[in-house]
């Protein structure tokens, strides 16, 4: 397993993941996981259409107990936290009850993965417009 890279992205960033999908290189490793804000309903289906025709690698909705898999891409479904299993190859997902106000949360998940993977995960914001509300914590637990 070659670690995992995180895109943390605020409700305004959608229509960016193209950016890094389109340049995925060839032989990429790691398993990209997308914490998008998004509210509950429909738009997240919009959202994997829009993913699974710019992305050059496998992307999905994570489900509970996924196994980690190179050069995928795992989106974090609204309403739901995604952590990482101490196993290093699973998630674990769980519905979100008042633990934070975004659901999907990037300070879960970033926290996470700094506590399971260490120096092998790599974290991006899109559009950080709330990042002292959910993310910015996340940073910085990755970054110690």
């Amino acid at each position: 397993m070659g670690g995992v890279v995180l895109i943390g992205a605020s409700t305004g960033a959608p229509r960016t993941h193209h950016l890094y999908l389109g340049s995925m290189p060839e032989g990429f490793s790691a398993t990209l996981v997308v914490i998008q804000h998004m509210p509950r309903g429909p738009f997240i289906h919009g959202f994997m259409r829009y993913l699974h025709s710019r992305a050059p690698v496998p992307t999905h909705l994570a489900r509970d107990g996924d196994v980690l898999r190179p050069a995928e891409v795992l989106v974090v479904e609204p309403g739901y936290h995604l952590r990482f299993r101490k196993d290093r190859r699973s998630v674990e997902l769980s519905p979100a009850e008042g633990e934070n106000y975004f659901a999907p949360s990037m300070d879960v998940t970033f926290t996470s993965a700094a506590q399971v993977f260490g120096r092998h995960v790599c974290v991006a914001m899109i559009s950080g417009l709330h990042a002292e509300h959910d993310g910015l914590s996340g940073c910085q637990a990755v970054r110690r």
